[in-house]
């Protein structure tokens, strides 16, 4: 009985922990696109959070499916490029 219990509080554990991990990347993930500038940060929403198409965003937004794209690599490029420096930060500080 007792092994049983052991086992439920650890995954009860691992739940809490995967919760906390997915929590603090959303977060993370928020405030590298906050940081983007106000058109850039809304084509990128509109592609990967809503699945807009290129034309789809270009309609919304009155511009270029061009300039959309140019506004989605840099979203990409800031955002990848901000959470890398922050866990880079992070791991510094923490060992």
């Amino acid at each position: 009985m007792g092994h049983f219990g052991d086992s439920r509080v650890k995954t009860e554990h691992e739940s809490l922990e995967t919760e906390v991990l997915r929590d603090e990347r959303n977060r993370l993930i928020q405030e590298a696109i906050d940081r983007l500038p106000p058109q850039c940060r809304a084509a990128f929403a509109l592609r990967v959070f809503h699945e807009c198409s290129y034309k789809e965003v270009a309609d919304r937004l009155g511009i270029s499916a061009k300039t959309v794209e140019k506004h989605i690599a840099r979203g990409l490029r800031e955002t990848h490029s901000y959470i890398n420096r922050r866990y880079s930060a992070t791991r510094r500080d923490h060992g």
